[in-house]
């Protein structure tokens, strides 16, 4: 028997035939393999999952009352950023005018200088308040609300009968 080119011997076909055979019953088995592996993977995506539920939580809503800040003046600035003044801050000289001068030192201890007269005092504060006690008593002791705007130390007199408000210049 000659096989021509081109043509297959008939020990080739049987073989051939076999091989055939033999691939397609091993495409059914990968098949049925593929096929039972899908199962199982839907088998396992086909699982319940559990539901929780989650406790709603209210929060209440706080509204913080609106402050209004009151108007102050530069001198008042002066006084709130110290707290209060003290003797060290008024301590010197300060003019009233050409001829009234009054000195205060930092012990509490002060004098108000006249052209011909001069007038020894203690004082002390409370608070934003200034006593001055002066050691004679025919000169008025006075009371006043003291503050410091830059070089000025304004005394505002509080006493009954004398009002008034002073504007002093340090020397």
């Amino acid at each position: 028997d000659t096989v021509e080119e081109g043509q297959v011997s008939e020990e080739g076909k049987e073989d051939t035939d076999t091989d055939d055979a033999e691939s397609e019953e091993d495409t059914e088995n990968i098949s049925e393999a593929e096929s039972s592996d899908e199962t199982e993977e839907s088998t396992e995506e086909e699982t319940t999952v559990e539901e929780t539920t989650v406790e709603e939580t209210t929060i209440e809503e706080t509204t913080v009352a609106e402050t209004t800040v009151p108007e102050t003046t530069v001198a008042e600035t002066t006084v709130a950023a110290q707290e209060y003044l003290t003797a060290e801050d008024i301590s010197g000289t300060w003019d009233i005018d050409d001829l009234t001068t009054y000195s205060f030192s930092e012990d509490g201890d002060g004098k108000l200088i006249l052209p011909e007269h001069t007038y020894a005092f203690t004082f002390k504060f409370e608070e934003n308040k200034l006593s001055i006690d002066f050691e004679k008593s025919n000169v008025r002791d006075s009371n006043y609300i003291v503050s410091i705007d830059g070089d000025t130390l304004v005394l505002e007199c509080t006493d009954e009968d004398y009002e008034n408000t002073f504007h002093l210049s340090k020397n």
